[in-house]
Order: C-alpha cells, then structure tokens, then sequence
C-alpha cells in the first residue's frame, strides 16, 4: 500500500478518538464457529444487533441447520425480512456457505477449527464457497480467539470517505493493513467501536452494494452525454419552425372559404 505511514498515523488518530467518545463497546461472541460464520455474513451489511436478531429468526424458522441450508433463497429472503439491507445477496451467501461447509465435511460443524492453527484455519475459511473476507475475519477474531479486524460495507466506506485508507483498496487489503496497525489486545475493541460508529457516519450509497468499485468517469461521462443528447434532441422538436404547417392551414381555411362563397353565390342566382 503506498503511503501506508500516512494512513498509518490516521488510523492511530481515529482509534484515539472512537475510544474516548464511543464509551465501552459491546459485541456477542459466538463460541461456536459455525454460529458465528453464519452471523459473520449477516453482520457484513447490517449492524450486530440486527444481524443476531436476523440469525434468531432464521433458527426459529427452521429445525436446524440443515434445513436452512436446503431452504431455497428466496424464502431464507423472506425470513430476514425483505427490508434487510442486501437481503438477496446475504441469503444466498448463506445458502452457499451451508452447502459449502457440507460438501467439504459431510456435516455442518465447524468445531474442529478451534484445535487448527490460525493459518489453517483461515485457510479452510477461505476455500468455502460465500464467505468473503469479514465472514472470515469474524470467525478468526469472534470464534478462534485469534488476531483479525473484520471490516463490514460501513467501515469500508466510512475508511474510504476518511481517507483513512487509499480508495481503490479492497476490503482484503484493508483488513491485512488495520491488523498490522492495531494490537492484537485491541482487536475486538476496535472492531467493536469502528463498526458502531461508521454505521452512523458512512455516507449512504446510492444503490447497488455500497462498498462496491466506484463507476467509473467513463462510463458517467457517456450516460451524462447520452443525457444531453435526447435533452438536446426534445429541444430541437419543440424549437422547429412551424411556417410550413402555418401556411398549410391557411391554404385550407381558403379554400374552405372560397367554396361556401361559391356555393352561396348558385344559391342566389337561382333564386
């Protein structure tokens, strides 16, 4: 990351300032791995209250994990609520993650995690098809005990918007650079308070995933010019001369004229 001493400095400034005005963080902690990689998910694009309450939804739903796994997406979307944020995109990470982790170990239990070393571990999370980079961090830091900063789609654009970090930085590369900046003892607290106060101050994307790429100025420039076009081109047809359709009606309204005339003239003549 170049410049990474600057952002270094703004990162160090930013926890000074979230400790001493964020008060003392609160985050649930998930003993069991599984557990947590399922709220790992839910938690990329909604606040840790609203993903529990999603997570207890989807369990009261269903009778186990199993049957949320071969529940089809679109019922898993109506469970969450169609109102939670990117609800389409979560139930079906979770869906794949299910069928994933089943596929891999014949069962969905991830416990066998917590005896593996961190690498190994990560290396096995990753390898799950719809987990990403936070569902992963969070198993490693929430689950195993182990150093990782998960960065949710608020973080990334609050960090972003900040200038906390460069903005083509992907969501990969930014958790890598805050684990290196952030002591393992302040992981969690980190984590904890970041995530809280980004969900109030990120700025709210326009559609579409907010911690997406960026369009970009070239493909704004042509919609703008498209724009202008057909703006132009409305205008053109309002503005044209209308002295051909004019001279039209009256040679019309004469002729028009001209027959009654002639019409009432025999009128009188026979008379």
């Amino acid at each position: 990351m170049r410049n990474a001493a600057q952002y270094a400095r703004r990162v160090k400034r930013l926890f000074t300032t979230i400790k001493r005005d964020g008060g003392k963080p609160k985050t649930l902690r998930a003993d069991d791995p599984m557990e947590q990689l399922m709220r790992g998910i839910l938690s990329r694009t909604a606040s840790e209250t609203r993903a529990n309450s999603a997570w207890g939804r989807l369990r009261n739903a269903t009778v186990d994990l199993n049957e949320i796994r071969v529940t089809p997406v679109s019922e898993l979307v109506v469970m969450l609520g169609r109102d939670y944020p990117q609800a389409r995109s979560v139930a079906e990470a979770i869906s794949r993650a299910l069928n994933s982790v089943f596929n891999h170990r014949h069962e969905l239990d991830l416990g066998f995690l917590s005896s593996m070393s961190r690498t190994l571990a990560e290396s096995f999370l990753k390898g799950l098809d719809g987990v990403d980079e936070h569902a992963q961090a969070a198993v490693v830091l929430l689950s195993l005990g182990a150093h990782a900063i998960p960065v949710d789609d608020n973080m990334l654009l609050y960090l972003r918007k900040g200038e906390y970090i460069p903005e083509t930085a992907t969501r990969g590369e930014v958790q890598s650079f805050l684990e290196r900046q952030i002591k393992a003892r302040d992981g969690i607290t980190f984590y904890a308070l970041l995530k809280r106060f980004a969900a109030t101050h990120a700025p709210r994307p326009a559609a579409g995933d907010g911690a997406g790429p960026k369009k970009s100025p070239t493909a704004k420039k042509s919609t703008q010019s498209g724009t202008a076009r057909k703006k132009s081109a409305r205008t053109s047809v309002r503005s044209r001369p209308k002295t051909s359709r004019s001279r039209a009606a009256k040679a019309t309204r004469k002729r028009v004229s001209s027959t009654r005339s002639k019409m009432a003239a025999k009128k009188r003549r026979r008379r």
